[in-house]
């Protein structure tokens, strides 16, 4: 694998170059090379997340939320990817399969890198937040050009899909503070 094309890649994605989502959404061959997009983004992100706790001095809020982080990152791309595939092609009869939908939105997250510059005091939300809208346009065009729909049902799409995901996110995060609180409250009964 050819990093520096891979991030050729990703820079095109991330400008939004609708050649360059033509050009993965038929080449099944990029399949492995959109997941390290993804995979080395969410890293990155990790990485910002736990500098930010870090500094703040939250050594293990830092610990969990890279890992946590890292792991989300991975599962939400699948995710997001299979709802939107599924709404794209039952609601607005997309064309897409599975995998072109993979490729595109896989070096679309590529701009969730910025992701890493998240523990810069006063400005860290803003650029995640700038980082959000960017992935929203980035997967916004990948859907449309995987799915071969129009933009306003690829906005669609990716609305429904990004609920979802945060949907699941939150029922996920709501049994691991359920769970952790049930720790702590045993641990207290047994000092």
């Amino acid at each position: 694998m050819d990093f520096n094309l891979m991030f050729g890649r990703a820079l095109r994605a991330a400008r939004l170059d609708v050649t360059l989502y033509n050009e993965v959404e038929a080449d099944a061959s990029l399949n492995r090379e959109a997941l390290y997009v993804v995979i080395i983004v969410s890293v990155l992100s990790g990485i910002g997340s736990f500098l930010s706790l870090l500094f703040s001095g939250s050594i293990i809020g830092a610990l969990l939320s890279l890992i946590v982080g890292i792991a989300f990152g991975i599962l939400a791309y699948y995710l997001f990817c299979y709802v939107a595939h599924w709404v794209g092609t039952s609601m607005f009869k997309g064309q897409g399969d599975v995998g072109e939908v993979l490729r595109t939105v896989g070096y679309a997250s590529g701009v969730r890198a910025i992701g890493l510059l998240a523990f810069i005091p006063c400005i860290g939300w803003l650029i995640g937040l700038a980082g959000l809208v960017w992935w929203i346009a980035a997967s916004v065009v990948a859907l449309r050009e995987a799915l071969d729909i129009d933009t306003g049902n690829a906005i669609v799409t990716a609305v429904i899909g990004g609920v979802i995901v945060v949907a699941i996110y939150a029922a996920i995060a709501a049994v691991m503070a359920i769970l952790g609180f049930g720790v702590a409250s045993l641990g207290g009964l047994l000092n």
